[in-house]
């Protein structure tokens, strides 16, 4: 651990080691929850798990404090072949810099120390942010982006699509198509005669710890050595129950005759559902069951007075039924020391800053 202070009203520390990461594990997840970031994929479980998976990552936590208060955290990850310092990618989405909302002061002071000369890496590059983000605000406040710039590498754009529940679920429903809607009740009906029924899941019904076990049972039934997910199974062991214990992770079934034959995973954001990842067993194949699942994830976050369902990156054909809005997240590439922001529209520009 190495400690500085910039001259602001706090301190700065830098862990790498992992049991000293694990040790601000509770006051780091305190601080999530009074953030706008994702509650699953920017707690410090999933940090830790993810820095377990790639050894040959080098973890970098960079936090603020505020006397004995932990007051932002910068998790980051070092990839010494590429001389990058990023956040770590296992599977997660909307990556942060941690703070309260609207503490920008936090913000700000973190980017710094990280863009600060004496560093073992080349570059930050921040992949997958949203445009909201505490790092575009506080790349905006430090001058590496005008007010005016667009803030994504234009290459690193991608457009996830996301649907606003803010009027309830009778509107969103109403604001779907004709055929979406007769669809949903027919594979309702169907589902229903056939007696599969969709349901949520909750850690007072289900022992957490067999959890993993049956998600991934129904994703590979589903999805088979194409998904991605084929070599984690550790990391979902360590994960998946603790998120489902706290709340931060919401599971939604299909059962059948007291079996689930289906799953969908979803991640909690401040104010949203995030899809993650689903399955289900190919005796139900012919239900739709994904759209059954998705259905009860955004009845329940409706019901929950949730403002979004979040569909995520991807062109799959299903998200243009569900979504209503979309949003472009991106990367934000800058120098160590100079500070260089590569940024532009069409073309790149560089834009040098000197502080």
């Amino acid at each position: 651990m190495s400690t500085a202070n910039t001259g602001d009203s706090f301190c700065y520390e830098t862990l790498t080691d992992p049991s000293e990461i694990a040790s601000i594990g509770d006051d780091w997840d305190r601080l999530l929850n009074g953030s706008r970031a994702n509650r699953a994929f920017n707690c410090s479980k999933w940090f830790l798990a993810a820095i377990a998976l790639y050894p040959e990552l080098s973890p970098l936590v960079l936090i603020a404090r505020r006397g004995a208060t932990l007051s932002g955290v910068f998790p980051l990850v070092v990839d010494s072949r590429e001389g990058t310092a990023r956040f770590q990618g296992a599977w997660s989405a909307y990556p942060d810099i941690l703070a309260d909302a609207d503490d920008c002061e936090i913000s700000r002071g973190l980017l710094n120390y990280a863009l600060s000369s004496k560093r073992s890496y080349e570059k930050l590059l921040l992949r997958r942010i949203r445009p909201d983000s505490n790092c575009i605000r506080a790349a905006r406040a430090l001058g590496l982006i005008g007010e005016d710039d667009p803030p994504f590498l234009p290459r690193s754009i991608e457009a996830c699509y996301y649907a606003s529940l803010e009027q309830g679920y009778e509107h969103y429903m109403n604001t779907r198509s004709r055929n979406l809607r007769h669809n949903m009740t027919r594979v309702q009906n169907k589902a229903s005669r056939e007696g599969v029924a969709a349901t949520e899941l909750t850690p007072g019904e289900i022992d957490p710890s067999t959890l993993p076990e049956l998600f991934m049972s129904l994703h590979f039934s589903r999805f088979g050595e194409q998904t991605v997910l084929r070599s984690s199974r550790m990391f979902l062991e360590t994960l998946l129950p603790a998120l489902f214990v706290e709340r931060r992770m919401r599971a939604f079934a299909l059962v059948f005759n007291d079996k689930t034959v289906g799953i969908h995973l979803a991640m909690v954001g401040a104010n949203s559902l995030i899809g993650w990842n689903a399955g289900f067993t190919d005796e139900i194949a012919s239900l739709s069951p994904g759209r059954l699942l998705l259905h009860a994830a955004i009845r329940q976050a409706c019901a929950d007075g949730l403002a979004e369902y979040d569909l995520r990156e991807g062109s799959e054909s299903y998200k243009s039924d569900w979504r209503t809005h979309t949003r472009n997240i991106g990367s934000l590439e800058l120098a160590i020391g100079g500070r260089r922001l590569i940024v532009g529209s069409g073309s790149l520009f560089k834009a040098e800053v000197t502080r």
